[in-house]
């Protein structure tokens, strides 16, 4: 089974122990009671099967989830990620900015201009975080500068803004 990442416990709500999890911008996956979320927990992510789901704005969502009945005990998850199962799609042209972490980044006027190493979620996008040779470029994750992903050989073929990698390479 493979998981990904949906959110981050962000507090506590009310006193039967539910938690507001904010949602990464970039997670298309929808909660359901029927299916357990898994919290990061070290070593391993633990499963927990949501209880009661009250979602509250587009990216806060309210969870009571199974064995956690208070606050005090709600309190020691804040800041813990939430994981899903990764639901493999049969699209093969569907996106996720996560999938690509570790893909080489080649851009149409600057050739290979590093690899993904992360992603940096800003509140109005998220940007993929790139490593060349230990200076750190920062693209927008968005399809409309994509213009290839080859997932067998882990590239990412990109029509960044004009002037943008310009800024990081000077």
């Amino acid at each position: 089974m493979e998981l990904t990442l949906f959110g981050k416990i962000i507090r506590t709500h009310g006193n039967n122990g539910a938690l507001v999890i904010r949602q990464n911008s970039f997670s298309k996956a929808k909660l359901k009671n029927a299916e357990p979320v898994f919290v990061d927990i070290s070593p391993t992510p633990v499963p927990f099967f949501i209880e009661a789901l009250l979602n509250q704005s587009n990216d806060l969502i309210t969870v009571k989830l199974e064995y956690i009945n208070s606050s005090e005990q709600a309190a020691q998850y804040c800041g813990l990620n939430v994981l899903t199962e990764h639901k493999k799609t049969t699209r093969s042209n569907q996106f996720q900015p996560d999938d690509v972490i570790g893909f080489r980044v080649v851009d149409t006027e600057h050739g290979d201009i590093g690899t993904i190493s992360g992603l940096l979620e800003m509140p109005q996008q998220v940007l993929f975080q790139i490593d060349n040779m230990g200076k750190e470029i920062l693209i927008p994750a968005n399809e409309q500068f994509i213009k290839k992903i080859d997932r067998k050989n882990k590239k990412m073929e990109i029509e960044a803004p004009e002037g943008l990698i310009n800024l990081y390479l000077e």
